[in-house]
């Protein structure tokens, strides 16, 4: 599968939106999700970054050796995995009706999601650092 312009826009969209919903229930959240945010935050500042290199420069995508652009695609098809997961996460909590943040996490049962949670915290931070290496390699 090619990734392209609209890929990018699509995952750097989703990735904004997680951080967003994420964030307006993080004040009352255990400390291990906050962290989550704060890795989401990262992440998506790197994917704005990437971003806004091919959006200032079209064949910026055309002009990356074989190589370099497989290892992209694939950092960003892992990522993009990930942050579906968490995306099914989010929904699956929003669909509770919830409406504050303390409704949020009495009705998420904190203990049973920490893994969970925290597989996700170091795979977005593992995303973030692949991604970063991937954009320091191309030397824009």
């Amino acid at each position: 599968m090619d990734w392209g312009v609209g890929d990018l826009l699509a995952i750097t969209k989703l990735a904004w939106d997680l951080y967003h919903n994420c964030y307006l229930v993080a004040r009352e959240a255990p400390d291990d999700f906050r962290k989550l945010v704060d890795e989401l935050a990262s992440l998506q500042g790197v994917l704005r970054a990437l971003r806004d290199d091919v959006n200032s420069d079209r064949s910026f995508l055309e002009r990356l050796g074989d190589s370099r652009k497989e290892t992209l695609e694939r950092c960003l098809r892992s990522c993009f995995t990930t942050l579906d997961s968490l995306q099914r996460l989010v929904i699956k909590y929003r669909e509770l009706g919830v409406n504050d943040g303390k409704q949020f996490w009495r009705k998420l049962k904190w203990v049973g999601k920490q893994g969970e949670i925290a597989d996700l915290k170091s795979r977005i931070m593992v995303h973030t650092c692949n991604l970063s290496l991937c954009m320091s390699s191309i030397g824009k």
